[in-house]
């Protein structure tokens, strides 16, 4: 039901709410269960992708929080939606203005990667360790987000 609303027809607001209330899934173990299965979790995967692909600054902050939800019960053997996810963050970071939509990519990228020997490979590859460089000398990032940045530098 999520892709009805997040999808290339729907209205900004539409998309937001439905991230939104994909995030609220999360507040209860008894939904997260049902988040980690296959075809929610493929349609979660999709409204994540999606969302920060998009235009609209409040439906991509959404969408990074819904990342970092998902990084925190998404198992780590479940490697292809996991690599699906991190992908799309990683590239959401090069291209995100809003510190804190990048404080939360950050973070859903740290959650991911953390005793991830694959996904800290595939972060690599990626050159997330530029990336971060990059990052941590604008004047712009948020204090907070620095400190997150010190923390994946050693990680990645």
């Amino acid at each position: 039901m999520i892709k009805t609303f997040t999808g290339p027809t729907s209205v900004a607001t539409t998309k937001m709410m439905a991230l939104r209330v994909a995030c609220n899934l999360f507040a209860h173990t008894s939904s997260q269960g049902y988040i980690v299965g296959a075809t929610c979790k493929s349609a979660i995967v999709d409204a994540i992708v999606a969302g920060l692909l998009g235009t609209e600054a409040n439906v991509r902050e959404t969408a990074a929080a819904l990342a970092y939800n998902l990084s925190i019960v998404l198992p780590k053997e479940d490697t292809d939606a996991t690599v699906e996810v991190v992908s799309a963050v990683q590239h959401a970071v090069q291209t995100e203005t809003s510190s804190e939509c990048i404080f939360r990519l950050l973070a859903a990228l740290g959650h991911f990667a953390y005793a991830n020997d694959d996904i800290v490979a595939l972060l690599q590859g990626l050159e997330t360790g530029l990336l971060l460089t990059r990052l941590a000398q604008d004047p712009s990032i948020l204090q907070k987000t620095k400190a997150l940045i010190a923390e994946l530098v050693q990680l990645v």
